[in-house]
């Protein structure tokens, strides 16, 4: 059964691309109350948030061969979906060995919300054997440094604005069922997670 449209503002932002020869995609929502945006002004929003993820160094520890290619914005405005797709063209820069295309960093974002089940997390592609500290842990220095990326990337997104764009920000859409069309929280921080996580259900 299909979802409800979710509030007017909310955007479901998919990056995606290869690592190797697999396919991975990350999810996320921004909330962009009061915009005005056109058609292909959903695509070029799509661009300037890619952007930011790659001028922020979101992706910049992964390995190599893990490429952003596309990133795909489908923004609500209460009844209906207008989707823009924006090619994007930026990789990771580590040069270790390549771990199998499950193995990921878990980004845990943190927010005030309550709500059962599993807390917004975004499951990082493209390790390489540099990231390890252990079979099973994540180096910590890596981790810090991942954790500092995450959180600028949060906080220009938070600060973008544009004439269409009034402004923007990165979190959660909560309770979005078949039935409701949920609510938007904010993300406020970040936290990496040591143990190594599996990307196996992200993967297309």
């Amino acid at each position: 059964m299909p979802l409800a449209i979710p509030p007017a503002g909310v955007g479901r932002l998919t990056l995606e691309g290869t690592d190797a020869t697999a396919n991975w995609a990350n999810v996320f929502h921004v909330y962009a109350p009061g915009n005005i945006l056109t058609d292909p002004r959903v695509a070029g929003l799509a661009q300037d948030i890619g952007l930011l993820f790659e001028t922020n160094l979101f992706y910049a520890n992964c390995s190599g061969g893990l490429g952003v290619a596309k990133a795909t914005l489908a923004m609500s405005d209460g009844s209906t979906i207008v989707v823009g797709e924006s090619a994007l063209g930026f990789s990771g820069t580590d040069t270790g060995t390549p771990m199998p295309g499950a193995v990921s960093c878990v980004i845990s974002w943190l927010g005030a919300w309550h709500y059962r089940g599993g807390k917004p997390r975004t499951y990082l592609p493209g390790l390489t054997t540099s990231w390890l500290n252990s079979p099973t842990q994540l180096d910590g220095g890596l981790l810090a440094s991942q954790t500092l990326n995450a959180l600028n990337t949060m906080t220009s997104i938070d600060a973008y604005s544009a004439s269409d764009v009034p402004s923007l920000s990165l979190g959660v859409l909560l309770g979005n069922t078949p039935t409701s069309p949920g609510t938007f929280a904010p993300f406020t921080g970040v936290l990496c997670r040591q143990q190594i996580g599996s990307q196996r259900r992200r993967n297309h």
